[in-house]
């Protein structure tokens, strides 16, 4: 499970230089440039809290500290509560830019697949008591909640570099700058026509290339 972590926090950041130098300004590429970012954040708070334990720090701190209550085996399962926190802001960021990951094929299915063993493996934490069947099921949850969360990173590499890869050729032929792709971009828009204007219609506003 650590090495799924540390893998899609490389993804991650891969997706995001892929995002923010490769895709230009279209609202896709913005929409995906930022949620990037904030999920390589994400994944290395969390590689962070791992590390040092701090979720359980955490919990310990809340009991003693606010309530005076001793540190005893049943406090200690809801640091779970916390990692439940984690798994909700994900959701959220995923949820606030839909929009562009829905055009990512495999990314979603992959993220939900994860989130469902990451639940699992939370319930089993809080409420089955803990004995070597509980371990096994539980640890095997997480082991595939990171193989899904870093299969659904691959998907939105690979399907950023296939739309970077066709955005880069120009109308005439010839491969563009960064600088040229914003610029034919804007002016295909302004004018309602060529393949960005195609897409704006059929997309709406995202004006997004999607993943075939």
């Amino acid at each position: 499970a650590d090495d799924d972590d540390a893998l899609a926090k490389i993804v991650c950041a891969a997706n995001y230089v892929v995002a923010r130098d490769l895709l230009g300004r279209s609202d896709v590429g913005s929409s995906l440039k930022h949620f990037w970012l904030a999920a390589s954040i994400g994944f290395l708070v969390v590689a962070v809290d791992e590390y040092f334990d701090l979720h359980g720090e955490i919990n310990g701190l809340v009991w003693q500290s606010m309530f005076g209550l001793k540190r005893t085996p049943a406090l200690g399962r809801l640091d779970a509560l916390v990692v439940a926190f984690y798994g909700a802001a994900g959701l959220a960021l995923v949820a606030g830019h839909r929009g562009a990951l829905v055009r990512v094929r495999g990314f979603l299915p992959c993220f939900l697949a994860g989130g469902a063993f990451a639940v699992v493996s939370i319930l089993i934490d809080l409420f089955v008591p803990e004995n070597h069947a509980s371990i096994v099921v539980e640890d095997s949850a997480k082991v595939l909640a990171g193989t899904a969360f870093l299969l659904a990173c691959g998907f939105a590499l690979r399907s950023g570099y296939r739309r970077a890869l066709r955005r880069r050729v120009g109308s005439d032929g010839r491969v563009l700058s960064r600088r040229d792709m914003d610029r034919e971009w804007a002016e295909m828009v302004a004018q309602g026509s060529g393949p960005a204007a195609g897409r704006r219609q059929k997309g709406g506003r995202s004006g997004a290339l999607v993943d075939d």
